[in-house]
């Protein structure tokens, strides 16, 4: 990936993040868990990035994984992720 490519990638991730909140152990609703796979889906719209890619910038982020049934998956509403 060229480093243009890789900033267009990181502009739709953060893009696609940002709608993510901290969970609330306050609210009814569940943890959101999202794969690599699914979140490289669901920015297809918006650029072409591989799974390793994302993968890469969920770590860098900060963003921890954990099981949602026996898949690995970032948790998408941990209350330590950096929204």
């Amino acid at each position: 990936m060229t480093e243009t490519e890789l900033w267009r990638m990181g502009v739709a991730l953060h893009a696609y993040l940002e709608d993510y909140q901290p969970y609330d152990p306050n609210k009814d609703a569940p943890v959101e868990y999202k794969t690599s796979k699914k979140i490289q889906t669901d920015i297809s719209d918006m650029v072409t990035a591989s799974v390793n890619d994302i993968t890469e910038y969920m770590l860098n982020e900060g963003y921890k994984m954990g099981y949602s049934g026996k898949q690995l998956a970032w948790i998408m509403q941990d209350d330590s992720s950096p929204f």
